[in-house]
């Protein structure tokens, strides 16, 4: 076996492999590289071949900046392992793998390297020197519809609850429509800075958005829905759908109109719309983990709940740090920040 480095021209190559795992995330597609190469992110696509030339793992690196010139690296939701013939935790493959995400670490200068995980990467983390963290970028817990179920039985599934705001949407006449370009961004945008005012935290500039919808949605690979009560837009969301797996990322509503239930609709149309597409999950992204009352996800976790399904946990996200002291600056940095 061998590690190589792939580039835009192994991206058939690379799309190929990816279809070949169940739940695969999106975050590490040649498409989201292309989103965050848009955003300034530079990132590198790692193979590993076998004897025959195949590839038999993947993984994308993004590389990340920090003020004073201080860059770190992000794995998301990788490395990606070929389940059929070879153990995910495969010592040979991991460290290869490892290798060379510390190669590049190494001759980028960056002060740390960031795992979120998408499988075990090893049975002994400390093998890599590898850190636990509380900083990630990706919640470790999530919830996932099984969308081979058909629509009733999704709805069967649900909480009581959900079904009935769903029913309320309806009754209110809630009509929900899908953007497929970037004149949905506008739209997310007003209703995400109302959401952000009223649950005090922060979202990405309209540009973010706007480059999220232009490069994955060109591409099949995302959409923006938005709830409308007699054509006034009260919340919309933005998906991804990403070869089996379909996934919730990012929502927003007018509270003016919260006893409409918009919110709900909109996720049932996404859902109906995964399924038209052939995916066979429904990912809500991320859920505060059982018997942790204070997590940032808290408030949208009994939301994303009444919608049933089933929780999945990643590993635990770790970090390998190359710069002590800068890496320590950095943590002193996001704790004065809260």
């Amino acid at each position: 076996m061998k590690s190589v480095h792939l580039t835009e021209n192994d991206n058939q190559e690379i799309e190929a492999f990816l279809q070949k795992i169940d739940f695969v995330p999106v975050q590490q597609s040649p498409a989201w590289g292309g989103f965050q190469k848009e955003l300034g992110s530079r990132s590198w696509k790692i193979g590993i071949r076998n004897e025959s030339n195949n590839l038999i793992a993947f993984v994308q690196v993004f590389e990340k900046q920090w003020p004073l010139g201080l860059k770190w690296l992000h794995v998301a939701r990788g490395p990606i392992f070929q389940d059929t013939g070879y153990r995910i935790q495969d010592t040979e493959i991991s460290n290869l793998i490892f290798a060379e995400i510390k190669k590049i670490a190494k001759e980028k200068r960056t002060v740390f390297i960031r795992f979120d995980w998408h499988s075990d990467f090893s049975q002994n983390p400390k093998t890599y020197n590898l850190k636990p963290t509380t900083y990630t970028n990706f919640p470790d817990t999530t919830l996932v519809l099984d969308l081979e179920n058909s629509e009733e039985e999704i709805l069967a599934q649900m909480k009581p609850k959900g079904r009935y705001n769903i029913r309320v949407a309806e009754k209110h006449g809630i009509k929900i429509r899908e953007v497929k370009n970037s004149s949905g961004a506008k739209v997310f945008y007003d209703l995400l800075k109302k959401t952000t005012a009223r649950d005090g935290f922060s979202g990405h500039l309209l540009s973010y958005y706007e480059k999220f919808l232009d490069l994955l949605a060109k591409q099949n690979i995302a959409s923006c829905f938005i709830a409308e009560k007699d054509g006034q837009p009260v919340a919309s969301s933005l998906c991804t759908f990403y070869n089996d797996t379909a996934t919730y990322y990012y929502g927003a509503s007018d509270h003016e109109f919260r006893n409409m239930m918009a919110p709900y609709a909109v996720q049932w149309f996404a859902i109906k719309e995964a399924k038209r597409r052939g995916c066979k999950y429904y990912d809500f992204l991320g859920i505060a983990p059982e018997g942790v009352d204070d997590h940032s996800l808290a408030g949208v976790t009994s939301f994303k709940k009444k919608f049933g399904g089933k929780i999945v946990r990643y590993p635990k996200s770790s970090e390998f740090i190359l710069k002590s002291f800068a890496y320590r600056l950095i943590n002193l940095v996001k704790k004065i920040r809260g």
